[in-house]
């Protein structure tokens, strides 16, 4: 089951790719792949340093649910608490960051896809620990059919998406995700 549950988390965080490149051609698929990037790297690293850093103390006080969920969500408000204010930094400046960086010529859609991003990154920061706590909790079954539900909502969200454009087929999938928490 937890096998299942990483199959499926692999393939939840690239279908988008594959649907993109697939349906809008490569110059989406750069554009897309350097704004999810830029926004990913701080959450998967600072969810990466906390999971690391929870998983041993939450395996140690799990008898004990009240401390454990104690735990879990001061967790999640140190993560809240850092990116919510990268996110609206970048947000409050995709227009600046792409203009100084990037080509906008070329990269036309780039700004549009951080103010996306950027708006529903700390809520994807803040949901990435819950993965380690089923497994935790041994609760195999249940992440396997999180897993799968989110996997089938990424797909139809980008593929419904990527029939109208690129900013669709994001705006469709940060809707879904919404949607879901």
């Amino acid at each position: 089951k937890i096998l299942g549950f990483q199959i499926l988390t692999y393939l939840s965080r690239n279908i988008d790719y594959l649907i993109i490149g697939k349906f809008l051609g490569e110059n989406a698929l750069g554009q897309y792949s350097i704004a999810y990037k830029l926004l990913a790297f701080p959450i998967k690293t600072l969810a990466g340093i906390i999971n690391n850093t929870l998983f041993p103390v939450i395996a140690n006080l799990m008898p004990n649910i009240k401390k454990v969920k104690h735990q879990y969500f001061e967790s999640v408000l140190i993560i809240s608490l850092i990116t919510f204010p990268i996110s609206f930094f970048i947000s409050a400046n995709a227009n600046l960051i792409t203009n100084l960086f990037f080509d906008t010529t070329v990269w036309n859609d780039l700004d549009k896809l951080f103010l996306i991003f950027s708006l529903i990154a700390p809520f994807q920061a803040s949901n990435a620990s819950l993965g380690m706590l089923a497994k935790i909790q041994e609760h195999g079954k249940s992440i396997f059919k999180i897993s799968f539900f989110t996997f089938i909502i990424t797909s139809i969200s980008f593929i419904l998406g990527a029939q109208f454009g690129l900013i669709e087929a994001v705006l469709f999938y940060a809707v879904f995700w919404i949607l879901i928490l």
